[in-house]
């Protein structure tokens, strides 16, 4: 279990750096939080325990990004000030990993160790955008870390319509 919480840290920091665009983060007192921010994120994961706030930039981009735990699943949740968001949930069960590992898709790398999976959800506040989800699959494939993403279909998704998912 140890080994698996270390991956998964490991996994999540390098996608992080990735998708992210080698974002900065600071940490981020939470009296420097907008309110309707605050609101959203408290009205909505009323059971969040160890909160921590931190604002990132992301090439420009002024994003805050609330890192907590929930009874159910560690969570990451991106927001920005147009009312964007973007859900992030580490998925700890074994079934719903043997689910994504029944996809064919995975058949390219035999051998390959599942990570971590997560789903991601983006969707804006305002309602401009049907929330939309995917899965996304950390895989150690020999020395590398591979990740791969599937609809809830397990239809294998390309990385480019994995990223022309964002809100607008």
């Amino acid at each position: 279990m140890r080994k698996f919480t270390t991956y998964l840290i490991a996994a999540t920091l390098c996608l992080l750096m990735t998708a992210q665009g080698f974002a900065q983060e600071n940490i981020l007192p939470e009296d420097d939080v907008p309110m309707s921010l605050q609101g959203y994120f408290y009205s909505t994961y009323k059971n969040a325990k160890a909160v921590q706030w931190t604002s990132v930039d992301n090439i420009g981009e002024k994003l805050i990004r609330v890192t907590f735990s929930m009874p159910d699943a560690d969570k990451n949740v991106l927001l920005d000030m147009k009312g964007n968001v973007q859900e992030e949930i580490s998925i700890k069960k074994k079934d719903n990993i043997d689910y994504i590992m029944s996809s064919k898709s995975l058949d390219k790398y035999p051998g390959g160790k599942v990570l971590a999976l997560r789903k991601v959800t983006k969707f804006n506040l305002q309602g401009v955008t049907v929330p939309q989800s995917y899965y996304e699959v950390s895989v150690k494939n020999g020395r590398e870390i591979v990740y791969v993403y599937f609809d809830d279909d397990k239809q294998l998704m390309t990385n480019e319509n994995v990223f022309n998912l964002a809100v607008n």
